[in-house]
């Protein structure tokens, strides 16, 4: 990107022909938002020149003909990025809609948000569980073995398992490691779809490290079984902002032991 040399100015956004923040909002037959302020913001390169990164998407240009110091009319104002399906969307805006509170501004600020929160990435499976042996979940960041590494504050580790025709019950079993088990590690589990403590009734969120949770009955097939760390850094909030105070030590990540039994 490239800067604008625009301060203390408003901009003309025009959305693009065929742009995605149209689903949620209604921009007009010109598809214009006029008055967008600005200052000092970027727009973007490389759609012109044909050599725009793969997964970017241009969702609306400038409409600025009068500036003489850079040439910017018909420039990304607005783009967005998803590198992959297991990443997040990205958007940039160079522009200011977010300060106002109603119109077709705050409408182009709500979408773009809306936008990259449906641009979610879809979950990693950490591998796939082996009936009757032990997933040591215990490697840091810095070993650079991903499918292995301890679970982070807030965050899931997601397994996959198969049940076979005629299984009576499954029993997964979570334990921590002494020293490092003062945490709440909540399991769960659900067929043919990932699991999360929000979609399925097969879940254990009692405190700790050390649970079990047995499925009598389940059906063949997939399983997915997911681990959730709700355990997170205590914090206060300060006339500069946010400060965490205690339980930092998570950060590290949690150390944990996972398995399943038929």
């Amino acid at each position: 990107m490239h800067s604008t040399h625009l301060r203390k100015s408003h901009t003309l956004l025009k959305l693009e022909a065929k742009n995605p923040l149209s689903r949620y909002y209604d921009f007009g037959k010109d598809n214009i938002v006029d008055s967008v302020r600005h200052n000092g913001g970027g727009y973007g390169l490389g759609d012109i020149e044909g050599n725009l990164p793969a997964g970017t998407e241009v969702l609306a240009r400038y409409i600025f003909k009068d500036n003489k110091k850079v040439k910017i009319n018909d420039r990304p104002a607005i783009w967005a990025y998803k590198e992959s399906k297991q990443s997040g969307r990205v958007i940039m805006i160079g522009s200011h809609p977010e300060p106002v509170k109603s119109g077709e501004r705050r409408d182009l600020m709500a979408a773009a948000l809306l936008y990259a929160m449906d641009g979610n990435g879809e979950p990693n499976i950490k591998g796939r569980l082996t009936p009757n042996t032990e997933r040591a979940m215990n490697k840091r960041t810095e070993d650079n073995l991903p499918h292995y590494t301890r679970i982070g504050d807030r965050q899931y580790h997601h397994f996959e398992v198969d049940v076979p025709k005629g299984c009576k019950s499954i029993t997964i079993t979570l334990k921590g490691y002494e020293g490092e088990d003062n945490y709440d590690l909540t399991l769960c589990a659900k067929e043919r779809e990932i699991a999360f403590a929000s979609n399925t009734k097969h879940i254990n969120d009692s405190k700790g490290c050390y649970k079990e949770l047995k499925i009598t009955k389940p059906k063949a097939g997939k399983w997915y079984i997911s681990v959730l760390n709700t355990t997170t850094v205590n914090t206060i909030t300060d006339t500069y902002g946010t400060e965490y105070i205690t339980g930092t030590d998570v950060l590290n990540g949690v150390p944990y032991r996972i398995s399943v039994r038929y």
